[in-house]
């Protein structure tokens, strides 16, 4: 029928018409469903933490070869690796922080910022003085406030019962 309309009921069932539609269109419908109520689905977190998770293999893989590309002032690929991890401890902890926006917490979001910021300077502080190389301690020191905020977004997330 051309309007859209089954001859023995009046109109298509709505499963037919998702079945119609790209899963692409989809996939994001459905991820701004749950962004606009407060709920990240967990293919959207999947698929971030995926990609992610992927890349910093990749970074452990070719990391000398990536430092090549920055001249051979750069040996140093540790800072390299750490930061690798950091990524992805960063891509929770922004579906995190994504979930408390949308579920109207934003004061709690900029309490998990305050607590990164603050324990970024107290491990760097730290590091500074007892590590071999500044930029080990200071990508060391990144790692830790970026597992302090994933901590605190996640911990936040269960009191709420956001998820």
């Amino acid at each position: 029928t051309q309007s859209g309309r089954s001859s023995s009921r009046g109109r298509t069932s709505g499963i037919f018409l998702i079945s119609r539609q790209s899963p692409l269109v989809f996939r994001r419908r459905v991820l701004s469903y749950n962004l606009l109520y407060g709920k990240i689905s967990p293919d959207s977190s999947d698929i971030n933490v995926g990609i992610t998770g992927a890349l910093s293999v990749l970074i452990f893989i070719l990391g000398k070869w990536i430092l090549l590309l920055f001249g051979s002032v750069y040996t140093n690929v540790w800072p390299l690796y750490i930061l690798a991890i950091s990524t992805v401890l960063d891509s929770i902890s922004s579906i995190c922080g994504t979930l408390l926006i949308s579920s109207n917490k934003v004061f709690l979001g900029l309490i998990s910022n305050m607590i990164w910021a603050v324990s970024l300077a107290i491990a760097y502080t730290i590091f500074k003085n007892n590590v071999e190389n500044l930029e080990n301690g200071l990508a060391m020191s990144y790692v830790i406030a970026s597992a302090m905020q994933m901590y605190v977004n996640i911990s936040i997330i269960k009191l709420k019962h956001l998820y």
